[in-house]
């Protein structure tokens, strides 16, 4: 299923492009707030070559999160998996967090009710 989403992916790069600059890129993938994308950028070494990356991008913050160069396909579809299962983990942790502060507000006017719903390792991870 990834393998398909890469290679169509990758065949939409050749599309005309609505993006400014000489870069390409086309979705993969959407998981909440994040976005895992195959990107087609010049080389530095040369400017008729394109590198080939997929890209890890946050759509909230409006930048990349991680990203890896693949030499072909079959490492953009590794990198892919990898950066979607990132994607989620991401995600779920924005979800947490997102619970924790509404609970946090919830009228109580103590967070230690909020802390009480949370898992104990989100909070271990939360600088509170």
């Amino acid at each position: 299923m990834i393998a398909t989403r890469v290679t169509e992916s990758y065949a939409n790069l050749f599309l005309p492009s609505k993006h400014d600059g000489d870069s390409r890129h086309a979705a993969i993938a959407r998981i909440g707030a994040f976005e895992v994308r195959l990107l087609e950028m010049p080389s530095v070494n040369s400017p008729e070559e394109a590198s080939l990356w997929v890209e890890l991008y946050d759509l909230d913050l409006r930048l990349g999160v991680d990203s890896y160069k693949c030499s072909h396909l079959d490492e953009a579809i590794d990198a892919a998996h990898l950066l979607m299962i990132k994607a989620k983990l991401l995600n779920n942790e924005a979800g947490e967090a997102a619970i924790l502060l509404r609970g946090s507000f919830c009228g109580t006017g103590e967070i230690g009710a909020a802390k009480a719903d949370i898992d104990q390792p989100l909070l271990a991870n939360l600088d509170l």
